[in-house]
């Protein structure tokens, strides 16, 4: 791992929390080779938190106009020297966003190692990006929601994945597989980019396009009719009872509501599960005891009604959501303000009766 430092503490907003991302590349093998390159005199108040998660501190002195490229020539330089002298070390991890790198990790596959890069998104050179295996942007690593990725684009972009994972495999493989692929499309594909903590989460929230099974399979397509109906072969489904009961009714009758005004017309399971998340950061269906969004909606026919066809939802007939106003403070309010603002005459002062303005004669 060779951190250029100057271009990562320049691109994040905050401290830069060294930590959680050694602790990224830590949790797929052992850290062989861990380097930070800087001008260190300029940045004393980072160098306890690289020298705590044992990062070799590489000091390149400021000296003339070149500097920029020092730091370069240097990582560089270590990273071909690992390439030939230590052959069984197989990733090599670039926390930087700069272009330059593009060659060096270039190389790097060329010779059939694995390339990862770490930056901010904002500071993250395309050309780069381009060129490595996976590129995390490091908001995710520290708990910031990273801007720009919507529901609709993670569907365009799953469904791409799936058109070519299917050719290949059938409708039946494993998940790792379709995540390599996504991250073959696109290096900086990430299912914390779109706010889930893991990729079975992420495809719970696409149940039209594919199927969670055990054993960390996916079925293209969503559940059988029949398996959504009944509580599934592998146990009864969940009965919600009392506070439990009420608490997600309420929530859910609220979130059908607020999504109805957002856009006309039925909701996208998907965003019917965001607006839940929104209104009750805490709810998760899996920690109701059902295994998907839509068995848990399945669980409330007198709050919505389920279109297995476009994967949408809407209130049921004379359910509390479904005969709430659309709009809030129409004509009435308005003419309830006006009145009590009450008749204002000249310079903004109310109007005086006719008796007071008269004068004396």
């Amino acid at each position: 791992m060779f951190f250029d430092t100057e271009n990562i503490l320049l691109g994040v907003s905050g401290e830069f929390e060294v930590k959680n991302v050694v602790t990224s590349l830590a949790e797929r093998g052992e850290v062989m080779i861990l380097k930070a390159y800087a001008d260190w005199g300029r940045y004393k108040n980072q160098q306890r938190q690289f020298l705590e998660e044992g990062v070799q501190m590489v000091f390149l002195p400021s000296y003339g106009i070149s500097d920029k490229n020092r730091t370069d020539t240097a990582i560089c330089v270590d990273a071909m020297e690992v390439l030939f002298t230590r052959p069984l070390i197989d990733t090599f991890c670039i926390v930087s966003g700069d272009s330059d790198f593009g060659v060096l990790a270039q190389r790097l596959r060329h010779h059939g190692k694995r390339v990862v890069g770490i930056s901010a998104k904002s500071a993250a050179s395309h050309m780069l990006v381009k060129q490595c295996h996976e590129f995390i942007f490091y908001e995710t690593l520290v708990g910031q929601r990273v801007v720009g990725y919507s529901v609709e684009e993670g569907e365009a972009r799953l469904q791409r994945a799936l058109e070519k994972v299917v050719e290949d495999r059938g409708t039946e493989f494993p998940s790792s597989a379709l995540k390599d692929h996504m991250r073959k499309l696109d290096p900086t594909f990430s299912e914390r980019n779109y706010g889930a903590s893991s990729f079975t989460r992420f495809l719970r929230s696409y149940e039209n396009l594919v199927t969670v099974l055990e054993g960390g399979m996916v079925r293209v397509g969503g559940p059988p009719e029949e398996d959504v109906a009944r509580s599934g072969a592998r146990g009864r489904a969940p009965k919600l009872t009392g506070a439990a009961e009420q608490s997600a009714r309420d929530v859910l009758s609220r979130a059908i509501t607020v999504a109805m005004t957002r856009k006309k017309g039925p909701v996208k399971l998907s965003r019917l599960k965001d607006t839940m998340q929104e209104l009750e950061p805490d709810f998760d269906e899996l920690g109701l005891g059902f295994r998907t969004f839509t068995r848990f909606l399945l669980a409330f026919p007198d709050v919505v009604v389920i279109d297995r066809a476009s994967n949408t939802a809407q209130p049921t007939p004379g359910s509390a959501a479904a005969t709430a106003p659309s709009d809030a403070g129409g004509d009435d309010g308005r003419k309830s303000r006006g009145d009590r603002r009450g008749r204002r005459g000249r310079g903004g002062k109310p109007d005086e009766p006719a008796e007071a303005a008269a004068k004396p004669a």
